[in-house]
């Protein structure tokens, strides 16, 4: 069975990388006391939104950039831009995960951060919203709004979890759906779907 876990050794990087995901998790749990996380309010921006939306790329970017130096790559990462970081999914699988959710209302939300990645142009929607808006804020300030937000989030995510930044522990928990299986994480905000086919018996 393939591993949903994709080991990519990023040790000494884990520690700085941990600990902000962990304060960006408590602002979005903040956010959430004044905005209600329903469908109708996906469209909904604020500056409060627009600061963690911008860090939260920004976070990804580094991360991308450390991720691909590990897998080998010799680009100055200064130099390293979107089109760079889409060949991490020849590594990490990425493309293939989905992202539940847990506080969503009525129900958890399951959503896909890497859709289409490999194959559009330019790739994630979500992150290009973020260089628009924050080069232009004043003109294209709703492009900072909830549903941009939680697409950079679950995808920061979903890149932790693949390059094994996410403990896993007792608490945790998995369950096959079909030919999809969801790892439940004890204390986390966001669960994680892969959907690659189990093999027999898996």
């Amino acid at each position: 069975m393939t591993d949903l876990f994709v080991k990519l050794d990023l040790t000494k990087e884990a520690g700085p990388y941990q600990s902000a995901i962990s304060i960006l998790n408590g602002d979005l749990r903040k956010i959430c006391e004044y905005i209600e996380p329903v469908d109708d309010n996906l469209k909904v921006y604020s500056h409060r939104i627009y600061e963690l939306y911008i860090r939260t790329c920004t976070e990804w970017e580094s991360l991308c950039k450390d991720a691909l130096i590990a897998t080998g790559a010799t680009q100055n990462p200064e130099n390293m831009k979107v089109y760079d970081y889409v060949t991490l999914d020849k590594f990490l699988n990425l493309e293939s995960l989905e992202v539940g959710i847990s506080f969503w209302n009525p129900k958890p939300k399951y959503i896909r951060p890497y859709q289409g990645w490999t194959t559009s142009h330019p790739p994630l929607n979500w992150y290009q919203d973020h260089h628009v808006v924050k080069h232009n804020r004043n003109a294209k300030f709703e492009h900072a709004n909830f549903h941009n937000l939680l697409f950079a989030i679950t995808g920061l995510f979903a890149l932790h979890v693949r390059v094994n930044f996410v403990p896993r522990g007792s608490g945790d928990t998995e369950r096959h759906l079909g030919n999809q299986r969801e790892y439940t994480f004890k204390n986390q905000l966001f669960s994680l779907r892969d959907d690659i086919k189990l093999s027999k018996g898996g």
